[in-house]
Order: structure tokens, then sequence, then C-alpha cells
């Protein structure tokens, strides 16, 4: 894990090398091993490392390419980059094996546009191409790992994060247009655009290319995990027994837990008590020796966390209870907006913070979670609502939420039709389906998965954990995993056998269940922390700052208003305080 900032200037204008290693400094908890810096074609390449593989010693000559014309700035983990070495012959690459080193190589000898497809991991990069004068830049699909793109007449900037550019540039200019489409779904989803008017996001799977000579930018494809579903893979599923998946899925939880385990550093692994994390830490604990197990406790708020105990005898080592009263989620909450430099997209960033620092402080480099499992077998319940129109949506997480807070603008519209066109895209991925219904079903955990996922759950786990350089490992999010369980038929992944009990997320219980007693297979939790009770600290509702961005608000009283709703205003309101308070007073 590290942090990337890049500036092009333009116009002829020559670097400001003060202001760009100022706002590289800003990346200092992302990679605090060590950094560098490089000027290229009047191009500022800057990076932090968090080293994670291969040697920790300083070594620039990683990031530069046998033919010294490629050059990387990379934020993020290549786990089968052993395999690549193996495949692309001994001799191309040093001695010094490490992913940073295989990923860079493969610039000398394959075409720039293939690279992706070979990868397998979370990565964000930044690629100087010197004799051509072009920079490749791109995210990995499943959108682990955050990448940000500013561009005005004098420069153009990309980032691991917001603030940095926010120091470079001194931008201030918020979009409450876009800012309002927060009130449209069930947490902040964004694709491209930020709050900020100026400041982009490079969605999953994008690969940009720069003309340095032009200073033009273009959008070479996109590889999306929508085109890892295949119509022979699912046909060749619907008639394979339940037993034959499970041993296939279980193989395949070893064979990518063995490559993401961190060589020669310490880390831990969260018990929630939920299904996704602790099956992860138990192989884990089968097959390595996690450092710490944690689970995070909201006092008098958590009814699965209260009984995380019960799963002790399960594992090598005590799991440590972290205990969340109000006063500490609400500190956590401002610095959590700080991170983001905008509301947190979902309350649950709070405690993924509260996690990274625990893990911090005992000495461990990575956290593994079990982010991603909900999307892609089948976890929510949205998934097993009556289907009324087969062609509709009815995913309560990438849905649009009508209500009657502010008119409906321009941005609005753009919103709803990013959603609607991602909708058609995830029917047609399973076209091949007969039964609509199914289809539909299907259609929602996709949808989920590329678009609500990374935009919540993958931008938290990446932003919250490496305020403290911890690195946040997802095993689902694995490329195997993902093709797996989006070829999986609908009944391994939600059983309508029982009209009156329902089962969802069906081959992850089987594995479940085989690794702990039945009955630690808890009901889902709703709300994680104290996001509403926050507002108590804001003041009276009629005096929210929210008022002056957004004009008055249809409700008069907060009382009026769902708990749903309370939540996003009170996290809108925090954010505007820190906002007014950090950059409008910024010099």
């Amino acid at each position: 894990m590290c942090g990337i900032f890049t500036v092009i200037p333009k116009k002829n204008k020559k670097i400001n090398l003060y202001k760009c290693i100022s706002s590289l400094n800003k990346l200092k908890r992302r990679g605090p091993d060590w950094s560098f810096h490089k000027v290229i074609n009047n191009v500022f390449f800057g990076q932090t490392v968090l080293s994670m593989t291969g040697n920790e010693k300083k070594n620039i000559s990683n990031h530069i390419s046998r033919s010294q014309n490629f050059f990387l700035n990379y934020n993020g983990e290549i786990y089968n980059y052993k395999s690549l070495k193996k495949e692309f012959t001994k001799d191309i690459f040093s001695n010094n094996l490490s992913d940073t080193n295989i990923l860079i190589n493969l610039f000398d000898i394959k075409k720039y546009t293939e690279i992706n497809k070979l990868l397998d991991g979370m990565y964000a990069y930044v690629v100087s191409d010197k004799k051509r004068k072009k920079i490749y830049i791109s995210r990995d699909p499943q959108g682990e790992k955050s990448l940000f793109k500013f561009e005005n007449g004098e420069n153009i900037i990309i980032s691991s994060e917001i603030e940095p550019i926010l120091n470079y540039t001194n931008y201030k200019d918020i979009d409450t247009d876009v800012l309002s489409t927060y009130f449209n779904s069930r947490h902040f989803i964004q694709f491209e655009k930020t709050i900020y008017k100026d400041i982009k996001i490079i969605e999953p799977g994008d690969l940009i290319e720069i003309d340095l000579n032009k200073l033009t930018t273009r959008k070479i494809n996109n590889l999306s995990i929508r085109s890892y579903v295949s119509e022979k893979q699912f046909t060749r599923n619907l008639n394979r027994s339940e037993d034959d998946l499970l041993d296939e899925l279980d193989h395949l939880i070893k064979k990518n837990l063995l490559e993401m385990i961190p060589e020669k550093r310490s880390f831990a692994s969260v018990v929630s008590g939920g299904i996704d994390s602790s099956l992860v830490s138990s192989y884990l604990d089968e097959i390595s020796d996690p450092k710490k197990f944690f689970s995070i406790n909201h006092v008098n708020k958590d009814y699965i966390s209260n009984k995380v105990y019960k799963f002790n005898k399960y594992f090598s080592k005590k799991i440590t209870s972290i205990r969340v009263h109000e006063k500490k989620y609400l500190e956590n909450l401002e610095i959590s907006t700080k991170i983001c430099s905008g509301p947190i997209n979902s309350h649950d960033f709070v405690g993924k913070l509260i996690l990274a620092e625990e893990t911090k402080k005992n000495n461990c480099k990575a956290i593994f979670g079990g982010d991603g499992a909900d999307e892609l077998f089948g976890g929510y319940e949205t998934y097993i609502q009556n289907i009324k129109n087969s062609k509709k949506n009815y995913s309560n997480y990438t849905k649009i939420l009508n209500h009657d807070f502010f008119d409906k603008n321009k941005e609005f519209k753009y919103f709803e039709n990013k959603l609607k066109n991602n909708w058609n895209k995830s029917l047609e991925s399973y076209d091949f389906v007969k039964n609509k219904v199914e289809k539909n079903r299907l259609a929602m955990m996709l949808i989920d998965s590329s678009v609500q996922l990374p935009s919540v759950g993958l931008r938290g786990s990446d932003l919250m954990s490496m305020y403290y350089s911890v690195e946040s490992r997802s095993l689902f999010l694995r490329k195997e995993i993902v093709k797996f369980s989006l070829n999986l038929p609908l009944k391994y992944k939600i059983d309508f056998s029982n009209k009156k009990k329902v089962l969802t997320k069906v081959l992850l219980k089987k594995l479940f269940v085989k690794k702990f007693e039945k009955k630690l297979l808890f009901r889902k939790q709703g709300f994680s922390g104290f996001p509403n009770e926050v507002g108590k600290y804001l003041g009276l509702y009629k005096n929210f700052k929210i008022h002056k961005y957004f004009g008055r608000l249809h409700y008069k009283s907060i009382k009026d208003i769902s708990s749903t709703f309370k939540w996003k205003i009170f996290n809108t309101e925090f954010f505007i305080k820190f906002y007014e308070k950090n950059i409008l007073n910024f010099k």
C-alpha cells in the first residue's frame, strides 16, 4: 500500500517542486516506510511507500523498467506476481522479487492495453512512457484502490486521496448538486464525480492515457467485473452438485489466502461474529499465524458483537474485543470526515478506522476482512424480496431513493442515468438465464458488487485503514473468487425451498457450519455504531449549516425525518462544519 501523487503542468509551466513535495507529504500515512519523487518530461511523480513484498530497503530502481523507458507510481498488491515472473521468463526481471518490479517490467514486454487482464490483485498505478511522452493511469476492476484526478487550465493532478489535491491547488469549490445525490441512495454512491467541481474519480477498471504533447486525456478501455460472467461456466455449474461446488470454493479460499498472507510482516484479522470475516479468520488460523484477531463492539448497540466470545474456542488466540462508546465514535467520525474530505460514504467507515488504529498499535501491517461476500454470494435480504417487474432494480443499495428534501436537478438526472445504465448492463450480463426473476436477482447482486461495493465498502477499507498505515486485504475480491461467485446459479446463493425461512448466502453458510457450531449463525445486524446519536452534538436543527448550502429543508423538525435520512443530514452537517473550518479557512 502506498500513496500516489502526480502533477502534470500545462502551458509549459515549470513544476513547483516545493508544492509537489508538500502535497505528497499529505500521503505519508499511506506510506510511512519511505518516499521518493522523480521529474520526467516536466511531470512530477511522487510516491510514499508501505513495503509489503520483497526487500524493505529503499530502492527506487524497482519502479524503473529494465529498458529504462517506463517509470511506475503504484499503490496496492499484485497477488499473482510470482506466477507472472515464471510465465514471462526469469531473466526479464531483476533478482529483487516484488510485485512493483514485476508490474513495471510487464510494460517492456506486453502492450499496455493487455496488462490489466494479467493482474490479480488490488492496484492503482501511474506509468510514464518516456519515449512516447504518454502517461497511463489505471485502477483494479473491483475498485479496491482509490484514485482521483483533478484538471483545470493549469494542471492535471492524480492522487490517491483528495486532500493532497486541495493542498496543491487551494481549490475549495463544492458542487452542492452532486452532494445532494447522496440523499438518493442508501449510502453515498459516487461514479466519476466528487463533490468538488474539478476533481473526478477514476472509476474501477478504467485505463486512461494522457498525451503530454497534446495534453489530452482519453479513456482507452474499461475492465469490468461484469466481463467475468460466463454463460459456459454458469451452465456447467448448473449441473454440478453442491458438494462439488463447496470443494471448489474451499480450495479457492485456501489457495488465494496463501498468496495474500504477508511475508515476514505481522498481520491481523477481523472476527465480527458474522459469516464472512469469521470464515476468513478461521482459514487464516489454519494455514498461517495471525498476530491478532479483532472484533469491534459498539457498546449497547451491537447484538452480534456481544456474542463474539463464543468463537474463542475455535481459534488459537483469544479474540480482542474493541469496545466503542458514543464519544469514541464521534471522535473517529470527525477523523473519518477529514480523511474523506467529504461526508463519509457509510457509517461503518468509523468502525474500520478504529480497527485500523488497533491493528497499528499491535505492530501489524495488514488486516483481513470480509468485504464483498454479501454482494457476491447473496447475503443481503434485499435479494429475497418479491419481484413484480423483472426489468426493475429492487436492490436497496443501488436503486433510486426518492425524497422531497431538494428539488431534482441535472445531477440527479445524471446520477439516475448512471444507475440505469449500470443496471441494464448487469441485466444483459445474465441474458442467458431463462428465468426472468432469477436473472433479476443475479443482476441485483452484480450491480451491488460493481457499483455500491467499490464506492462504499472498498473505499472505506482503503481510506480508513491507510490512515494508520495498515493494508486492508479482502479475500472475496480475488479474481478467481469473484469469477466463481458471479457464475453461481441462484440456488447456490439463495434457497427459496422453505418459504417460511429463506436461506441467504447458501454456500458460505455451508462452509461456516463445517468450522463452527450452527447456533453461531446469527441474524444480520443493522446500523453499526452510533450514527444518529451524534446528532445531539450538532446543535439545534434549525441552526444547521446545511440549510445555507441547500436552502431550508422541507422538514421543520428533525423528529419528522426517518432514521436513514436523519443520518444523512447529520453526516452532511458534520462535513459542512469541517469544510468551513478546515478548508474554507485554509490559506
